[in-house]
């Protein structure tokens, strides 16, 4: 749960998508570019995540359990992203959008609300 819901997507939405974002907005193309081949395999993991997720959930006292650990690590991968897109020149807005780009990814699986 630490890894796969919140750390791998932290990573994806703050170094991914922010610096990528970031590195358009000034110019340095080959940096964007790198990244967007780094999201294909994101991609790949957000849909492997999605079938872990669905596959947990099956078994309905699962939830309680993820939803007890995503408490414990979901502040902390939140604190990462605020860390990190800090050091951006975007710095809040970057923040915001990883910020929201990791609470839906959770709402897709099924845990909304739990951040």
């Amino acid at each position: 749960v630490a890894l796969n819901f919140v750390a791998i997507r932290a990573a994806d939405a703050a170094f991914i998508h922010g610096l990528s974002h970031s590195a358009r907005a000034h110019g340095d193309t080959l940096t964007a570019m790198m990244l967007d081949n780094q999201n294909k395999d994101a991609l790949r993991s957000q849909r492997w995540t999605k079938a872990l997720a669905a596959h947990t959930l099956a078994h309905e006292p699962n939830r309680a359990v993820v939803e007890d650990w995503l408490e414990k690590w979901v502040p902390l991968g939140d604190k990462a992203i605020a860390a990190y897109c800090a050091g951006l020149p975007e710095g809040s807005d970057a923040t915001k959008a990883a910020l929201d780009e990791t609470a839906a990814f959770r709402a897709e699986l099924g845990f909304a609300g739990k951040d």
